[in-house]
């Protein structure tokens, strides 16, 4: 339930369709005082999180390698603690990027991100001119199917107005909706480490890019999680948080030109 402060000025109406994964309405008051004021949900509150009994990680301990942490960090990306109840916690996050739009999927970038043997997935997010990649270890195998059976869950963090989402059994697959917008691809590195790339370009669908422009918004904190649905296991979660570093890093990528 989103919390907001009551204000005697004039209210609008928040679009209810910024989201496929959303379709709820929100009143949002706009008055300076109730902007200055961040908006979350009960559901994502690291508290809630910490005390969820049905929430477990059943990837290993020892996932993230030395490579992996030596990996350099930015402030924008950290690990998703928030977990839907009853979805287990199957990926844990090695590293993320923003790589131009132009970037094609290579042993030597998921090497450089911390893929070092063992299983990995790579979850590529089409945000216009760049892609934002992340690379989570995994015990879960998927196959060539997978996107039938995979859901992409936007859930709000902390935002300045009312973000739409979903629950996890109420988003779509993420083939049947992103169409030819969702793809998938297989990587081997020389160090033995397997990547199956799930690659979803959101800008491809009108309605999910018109919703990211409201949710990356500089203060903004979203968990971006890949649910492998009929497993009920969360196998890529990343929390990214709109920085100034990051809206430099955006704007510094290179603007792709389509050819004839």
């Amino acid at each position: 339930m989103m919390m907001l402060r009551r204000s005697s000025r004039p209210s609008v109406l928040l679009p209810s369709c910024c989201l496929p994964f959303a379709k709820g309405k929100a009143v949002v008051d706009t008055s300076e005082e109730c902007q200055e004021d961040d908006v979350s949900t009960d559901a994502s509150t690291p508290n809630e999180v910490s005390e969820a009994d049905s929430v477990y990680c059943a990837a290993p301990a020892n996932a993230l390698t030395a490579a992996s942490q030596a990996a350099p960090k930015e402030d924008w990306w950290s690990p998703a603690e928030a977990a839907d109840s009853g979805l287990a916690l199957a990926g844990c996050l090695v590293s993320a990027r923003l790589v131009p739009h132009s970037a094609q999927a290579s042993a030597l970038l998921y090497a450089d991100m911390g893929a070092c043997q063992g299983s990995f997935v790579a979850v590529w997010l089409g945000l216009g001119r760049c892609w934002l990649v992340y690379l989570c270890s995994s015990g879960e195998e998927l196959d060539q199917g997978a996107l039938d059976a995979l859901k992409l869950i936007l859930r709000p963090v902390k935002t300045r107005l009312p973000f739409p989402n979903k629950p996890a059994e109420d988003a779509d697959f993420i083939g049947p909706y992103f169409g030819a917008g969702a793809s998938l691809d297989d990587v081997m590195t020389v160090d033995g480490a397997q990547i199956r790339g799930v690659r979803i370009d959101l800008h491809s669908n009108w309605l999910v890019k018109m919703g990211l422009h409201l949710g990356l918004q500089q203060g903004n904190c979203i968990d971006l999680l890949v649910v492998d649905w009929p497993k009920r296991a969360i196998i890529a979660p990343v929390r990214l948080t709109v920085t100034q570093m990051y809206k430099d890093q955006v704007a510094g990528m290179p603007i792709s030109i389509p050819g004839p």
